[in-house]
């Protein structure tokens, strides 16, 4: 009996031991997974951060090449402005412009199609190699094919192959005698440039020797003040009918006075806008020369000739 009680004792210490360790044994294990959870859990809000700062890397570095790429094309645009105030500068009394368009040979072009708007209107393509900032034999280049345009930015450069052109001519002749409005154009070379630039221009007014309509440039007029531009009747008489090649001291006061005032109307609109059919006393469509205004300043009834003083 008493080995009886001591076995089943035994049995029930056993079976108790046996629980314990599984009971242990089964904490192991879920204290074990809540790890591997809690480790799953790190890694993937590891994995969050990484992507979300990875994230904002790339939005700042996208940011910072934006700003760049704003910066530098603003300093072009300074570049550009820049060089053409000085081009407009250097063209406005007629010396640079003279000397580029007749030396060391004039330059020549037909002006059967010198309309305004019109696509076949003359071009131009200027081979001198270089237009500098003065006539003066050491004056500094201010542009040449291939080089910079401005020491602000070395690398955008003049176009290296016929950069210089004149463009946009308009105007008429008469006899031996035109002038004609028209663009000088600078092209920039597309390579050095993050915009899309168009040419720099500014305005130039020719003076020419006409043989019908073959033009030979014989220089440019001053763009400032006021220009006295030598024409005909037969030319400003297209701008007001009234206005013809008799001479007004050969009539009474009055009719004198209004032929010199209807003369003086014609060169203010040779001068200026220009013709047009539906204007009062217009012969039709002719070209004004840009200025801001005009007034007939001498005639000769004899050699049908008058000088029309043309104001900026």
């Amino acid at each position: 009996m008493v080995g009886d009680y001591w076995a089943g004792h035994l049995h029930v210490h056993q079976m108790k031991q046996t629980e314990a360790t599984q009971f242990y044994q089964g904490q192991d294990d879920r204290d074990d997974q809540i790890d591997r959870g809690d480790r799953g859990q790190s890694i993937l809000e590891i994995a969050a951060a990484i992507g979300i700062f990875s994230i904002l890397i790339l939005s700042i570095l996208a940011s910072l090449s934006y700003f760049q790429q704003q910066a530098a094309m603003q300093e072009e645009s300074l570049a550009v402005a820049d060089f053409q105030q000085q081009l407009s500068h250097t063209f406005a009394d007629g010396t640079i412009c003279t000397q580029l368009l007749t030396q060391p040979s004039p330059a020549t072009f037909d002006s059967s199609n010198a309309t305004t708007g019109n696509p076949l209107a003359p071009v131009i393509v200027i081979s001198n190699g270089t237009i500098s900032v003065s006539t003066k034999p050491s004056a500094p280049a201010l542009a040449t094919p291939g080089q910079s345009i401005s020491t602000i930015l070395p690398k955008l450069k003049i176009a290296a192959t016929n950069p210089f052109t004149v463009r946009n001519i308009v105007g008429s002749s008469s006899g031996s005698l035109g002038v004609f409005v028209a663009n000088l154009a600078v092209a920039f070379d597309p390579t050095t440039s993050r915009l899309p630039l168009t040419p720099a221009t500014t305005q130039i007014v020719l003076k020419t020797s006409a043989s019908g309509t073959s033009q030979t440039v014989t220089g440019c007029l001053e763009l400032g003040g006021w220009s006295a531009i030598n024409t005909t009747f037969a030319v400003i008489t297209n701008y007001h009918n009234a206005c013809t090649g008799a001479d007004p001291s050969t009539f009474p006061a009055a009719s004198a006075g209004f032929k010199i005032f209807n003369c003086n109307s014609a060169c203010q609109r040779y001068c200026s806008n220009g013709c047009a059919p539906s204007v009062v006393n217009c012969n039709g469509y002719f070209p004004g020369l840009g200025f801001s205004g005009g007034a007939i300043s001498e005639y000769d009834s004899t050699a049908g000739t008058a000088t029309c003083l043309c104001i900026r």
